[in-house]
């Protein structure tokens, strides 16, 4: 049925998202690079490391991650039909330029950003196997659980 199809398909964008955004945010933590806004004049090798208190966050792009992430998702789901693939991906394209084109990353953030997004929607919907979830709701709280199932 196609509802099973859609409703597929948003669950496994959600899951996308999550563990973009997840990924992104680790990213983020773990480097601490300048924006191309943050310096005059603008210096695109400014990196703080982890452990730095200022929020230096543009490596790299979460609009691009999250956005591949779901195109990717929609794009392999529905494959069959021509313009589908061509929308998602033109979609995330425009997405990850304006971030580019507003100075808010450096197009190494961008690539990087689309590139995570874009492998993260793939190993989703090519996970036959089912070995890793993502559930919405934590034991522990609220936020995202990771499950990965050892057989």
């Amino acid at each position: 049925m196609k509802n099973d199809k859609a409703r597929y398909t948003a669950l496994k964008g959600v899951e996308a998202f999550a563990l973009a955004f997840i990924s992104d945010q680790v990213l983020k933590q773990l480097t601490h690079r300048h924006r191309p806004y943050q310096d005059d004049p603008p210096e695109s090798n400014v990196w703080d490391g982890p452990f730095i208190l200022p929020s230096n966050t543009s490596f790299a792009s979460g609009h691009a991650a999250n956005a591949f992430a779901v195109a990717t998702v929609i794009a392999t789901a529905y494959s069959n039909t021509v313009w589908v693939p061509i929308v998602c991906y033109t979609f995330a394209g425009l997405t990850a330029a304006s971030r580019v084109y507003q100075n808010d990353h450096w197009f190494s953030d961008v690539f990087i950003g689309s590139a995570i997004g874009f492998a993260i929607g793939r190993t989703i919907m090519n996970n036959h196997i089912k070995k890793l979830k993502v559930l919405p709701i934590s034991h522990v709280g609220s936020g995202v659980m990771l499950v990965y199932q050892l057989d």
